[in-house]
């Protein structure tokens, strides 16, 4: 009897091998600063690994709140969440990226949120989409604070018919889509190519 006791002792925290990881199922993160949501990361799955400053992710969604109370939200298939202590450092987001920022809709592989520079980067192919636009390009920053989008190369600019274009002051009539370095027949070229 005395030997079965001794063999069911639980180990200390301190005796756990720090190879093993922890698999949480509904994970949910928040950042609160000043009694306000900064940001929160919710998962279907997280496995925390042993020496916890590494977190993969099953079916991420981030969302980013701005001051005004507009949010950015970010979802993906998987992703890294790098920690620093309790503190969130970088969260990597991979697989079908979908960020969506006011009315607009921005699709991508891979999307990168660095704590320090308060932004999303997307190295690789970009579209933004809204009822009136459409933009392509080759990476994108995401200024979180100022909700501010800017494409870094490449970029294809599409318009469609209606209140879009006069909004922004284009004053552009068409009855069709034009792309911006290569205008449809009847249709005025909005911007030279890239």
């Amino acid at each position: 009897m005395v030997s079965r006791q001794q063999a069911s002792v639980v180990p200390s925290p301190g005796d756990i091998p720090t190879e093993v990881s922890q698999r949480i199922s509904d994970f949910r993160r928040v950042k609160v600063k000043d009694g306000r949501k900064v940001w929160e990361l919710v998962a279907r799955e997280a496995d925390v690994k042993g020496d916890r400053t590494v977190v993969e992710v099953e079916a991420p969604a981030v969302s980013f709140f701005a001051e005004d109370g507009r949010a950015v939200e970010v979802k993906g298939a998987k992703g890294l969440v790098h920690l620093d202590g309790s503190n969130v450092r970088k969260i990597e987001l991979a697989g079908g990226i979908e960020v969506r920022v006011g009315d607009y809709v921005v699709r991508t592989d891979e999307a990168v949120y660095v704590q320090a520079e308060d932004s999303v980067t997307s190295p690789g192919k970009v579209r933004l989409e809204g009822s009136e636009l459409a933009l392509e390009g080759d990476g994108l920053v995401i200024e979180l604070e100022r909700q501010r989008l800017r494409f870094l190369r490449g970029v294809t600019t599409t318009m469609r018919p209606g209140r879009g274009a006069a909004d922004l002051g284009l004053g552009v009539r068409t009855q069709g889509a034009a792309t911006a370095g290569v205008p449809a027949p009847g249709e005025k070229q909005l911007a030279p190519a890239l």
